[in-house]
């Protein structure tokens, strides 16, 4: 598949928001081992992308998830239908075992694992978007170990060469937050897809 359909963003690596990379270069002083091809790779394949954007690209026929990180009794708002990892308590959330609790423990996190973690590569989400209104590296880290895993686990759609997305599923993390599609000028349509987090 290629890098993104032209309506979609490039993946940039999230470079707005040094996080996943920080981490990087922080691993790196201590085990150089541990920073491998793959690290870099994922998150490279993250990317952020505003409510402008994300209205012009969303396509209803294509099978799309929100993952919000914020915290659930802190969040006033959410977008609908959106996949709640809570974040409350968790100070690690740039360590992968954050990640892997709600991998790992769907039914914790009240979603259905096969939507973001199926079995057959083929149903895998043609986008997923994390949103993050508390703490500024949680989505792009939670991206980040999503991302890796996906690559660490299903096959390649396509042979790697530059410009192409070694995945059918894109991840971006929004721009903003939510306070972002609540600014003056951004569309109705994604305004009405803001719902209350009870």
């Amino acid at each position: 598949m290629e890098a993104a359909h032209e309506k979609w963003p490039a993946p940039s690596g999230a470079k707005k928001n040094p996080g996943p990379l920080k981490q990087l270069g922080e691993l790196f002083k201590v085990d150089q081992d541990r920073v491998s091809v793959l690290n870099v790779y994922a998150y490279q394949q993250i990317s952020f992308i505003t409510p402008v954007q994300l209205w012009s690209a969303l396509d209803f026929q294509e099978q799309y998830f929100f993952v919000d990180c914020q915290e659930n009794k802190k969040a006033k708002l959410m977008l609908y239908g959106a996949i709640k990892w809570d974040v409350k308590e968790d100070d690690d959330y740039e360590k992968e075992d954050a990640f892997l609790r709600r991998k790992d423990y769907p039914g914790d996190y009240h979603y259905v694992g096969d939507n973001l973690f199926p079995a057959d590569p083929r149903k895998l989400p043609d986008t997923v978007i994390f949103n993050c209104e508390f703490g500024l590296n949680r989505s792009p880290m939670m991206a980040f170990w999503y991302m890796r895993h996906l690559l660490k686990t299903y096959p390649s759609a396509v042979p790697d060469r530059l410009n192409v997305r070694a995945l059918k599923t894109r991840v971006y993390v929004l721009e903003d937050g939510i306070s972002g599609l609540e600014k003056p000028g951004t569309s109705k349509g994604l305004q009405n897809l803001l719902s209350n987090s009870g």
